[in-house]
């Protein structure tokens, strides 16, 4: 969705709006807008030529959106033959004397608009029907035959596959463990809040805090090793969320139980060893075994959802997304 100030902004400048994107001819030049997370976008469809063949105009308009890259917040622009790239971190009060200026800068340079394909460069004639052909999102206004053409050849074009980096198998341990630890000592910790006198079904709900273990797991492995999906970073992560859900269930176990049987007045336990305190009584022993399963499962829970999110980013398309309508 765009947002308000977007929204805004499209109807300002009279374009179509969809879902995620807005488009339409401004000032003769035909521009789609979208944003970016904090950026906002706008391709200008035009026709430019090949780069070897005019390398002085590539060079000329490359010179003139540099010297308002400051002015702009322009943080990345790409010229190519058939559109112009840009993206500004501007507020959207700044964003249409952006597209002013680029605009000036293009009739300068003598470089053609809505009223000329962008592909060929031939001017459409009159009571021609204008095509705008979207590929992959980039959309562009084409005349009847360089519609076709494209179109076509997107069809017999396979997408380029995501570059993914293999993460280091020592990183995602490392990664992995200290979120995993992170996340066994916030486990551990909420069972201070559970009351002693009250405990038979909200000590069950503090397990669900497996859930916490697995993602932070994933996240600390993600955050070290970096890089994409791999089958021994799924079964690293999910080896060691297990083992720390484990283990932070325990502790909040012996900690319950500390809690629940210590002698206030001299601070001693009436079981020993220490950490044989959760052994003494049934019920705890059965909490013990229950409540673990409970926090792997909800780690486990975590990690499905996590790992399913990553290996959709690594999924191969098997063809380009092409589609095409008609200007009015």
């Amino acid at each position: 969705m765009l947002s308000k100030t977007a929204d805004v902004f499209a109807t300002s400048l009279a374009l179509i709006k969809e879902e995620n994107v807005a488009y339409g001819v401004y000032r003769d030049y035909f521009i789609t807008f979208y944003e970016n997370k904090h950026n906002k976008v706008i391709d200008i469809s035009c026709f430019l030529g090949d780069s070897d063949d005019n390398s002085i105009g590539y060079l000329n308009l490359s010179d003139c959106i540099k010297n308002n890259i400051e002015k702009y917040h322009i943080t990345d622009y790409e010229l190519s033959e058939g559109m112009i790239h840009l993206v500004s971190g501007a507020e959207i009060s700044l964003l249409r004397d952006m597209l002013d200026a680029i605009i000036q800068i293009l009739v300068e340079n003598d470089v053609h608009g809505a009223s000329y394909c962008s592909e060929c460069g031939k001017a459409f004639t009159a009571g021609t029907k204008k095509k705008i052909v979207t590929v992959d999102g980039n959309r562009f206004l084409l005349c009847d035959n360089c519609a076709f053409e494209m179109m076509e050849q997107a069809k017999n074009t396979k997408p380029d596959a995501p570059v993914s980096v293999k993460p280091s198998i020592g990183k995602t341990v490392l990664g992995a463990i200290v979120g995993g630890i992170i996340g066994a000592v916030v486990y551990a910790l909420l069972f201070m809040l559970i009351p002693v006198d009250n405990d038979d079904i909200l000590k069950y709900f503090v397990c669900l805090a497996g859930l916490a273990v697995g993602a932070l797991a994933f996240c600390g492995a993600r955050v070290v090793a970096k890089g994409g999906y791999s089958k021994a970073f799924a079964w690293t992560v999910t080896v060691v969320s297990v083992l720390c859900t484990a283990i932070g269930h325990y502790a909040g176990c012996v900690v319950f139980a500390v809690r629940k049987y210590a002698d206030l007045s001299t601070f001693k336990f009436t079981a020993s060893p220490f950490f044989k305190v959760v052994f003494t009584n049934s019920n705890d022993l059965r909490f013990l075994a229950a409540g673990a399963v409970i926090g792997i499962c909800g780690a486990g829970v975590a990690l499905i959802f996590l790992i399913s999110s990553l290996m959709k980013k690594n999924t191969v398309r098997d063809k380009v997304e092409v589609s095409v309508t008609t200007l009015k």
